[in-house]
């Protein structure tokens, strides 16, 4: 069982359907898909959606069965925004997970718009949601204007992962989200944290003698460091008790190692 989110949030200057893809493993599945909606007036209710005539305001929650067509009904309703919603195709936005599935988001919402287009100058179509949609159309001139539109402005589509849209928003609210221009969101962060374990023992122990830079190398290496870190990281308030005191010896290791030395 698969499950998609569409949120049509009215703006003061623009208009964005918000649609995210994730899958949910669900102990029981539905060989139909059920719209879960929700408005601030209104409780949760459930619903039979239907593609070309379900309501698009507020907040949905569509759980479907695996192979029901949820890729093809997000482009339906990208297409169904256009219209009734009068909005650009830059004021849609689509989220996803991988990179993959963006272009495949890019390519099937394009090759809707354009068979949109097709059906609306033959006033006939061989897709189903089409044939239901097209007599709801009032003013079919409009909405060749609308859709031609589209499809010229469709390098503007906003189609992203949850990390690019994110990476985008704050680039271009810097001054709201009090973050530099140049910041980039990290994905994996391992191989700083790997820099900075290996950055900790160089600077701790390469300038240590011979003896002791052996028995760190084996008890305390950059691997267990990290290790160590990626640990704690996960509860930045975690304070250690007591704290750590080093006790006064540790500052003779060097007087010590002569005496072994000398010992043996």
């Amino acid at each position: 069982m698969s499950r998609f989110i569409f949120r049509y949030i009215p703006f003061w200057l623009a208009s964005f359907l918000v649609i995210g893809v994730y899958k949910i493993p669900l102990e029981h599945s539905s060989t139909e898909a059920v719209i879960m909606s929700r408005t601030s007036h209104q409780p949760l209710q459930t619903n039979t959606f239907n593609l070309a005539h379900s309501h698009l305001g507020g907040f949905n929650l569509i759980d479907a069965s695996a192979g029901t067509g949820k890729t093809y009904a997000i482009c339906a309703l990208v297409l169904r925004l256009l219209l009734e919603k009068s909005l650009g195709i830059d004021q849609v936005l689509v989220v996803t997970y991988t990179e993959a599935a963006t272009e495949d988001l890019r390519q099937r919402i394009r090759q809707k718009l354009r068979q949109t287009l097709q059906a609306l100058e033959k006033n006939q179509s061989d897709d189903p949601f089409l044939q239901e949609y097209l007599p709801l159309i009032a003013n079919t001139d409009a909405a060749k204007q609308q859709v031609a539109d589209a499809l010229r402005g469709f390098d503007e589509a906003a189609i992203f992962t949850i990390h690019s849209f994110c990476q985008r928003m704050l680039l271009e609210n810097s001054f709201e989200s009090n973050t530099l221009f140049d910041s980039e969101l990290v994905a994996d962060d391992s191989h700083i944290l790997r820099e900075v374990a290996e950055d900790y023992w160089r600077l701790n122990f390469y300038n240590e003698s011979d003896l002791f830079s052996q028995y760190a190398a084996e008890q305390l290496n950059p691997d267990i460091l990290y290790n160590f870190l990626t640990t704690f990281l996960p509860h930045p308030a975690l304070k250690f008790v007591p704290a750590f005191e080093p006790a006064d010896y540790c500052f003779k290791v060097s007087a010590l190692e002569k005496e072994y030395r000398a010992a043996y």
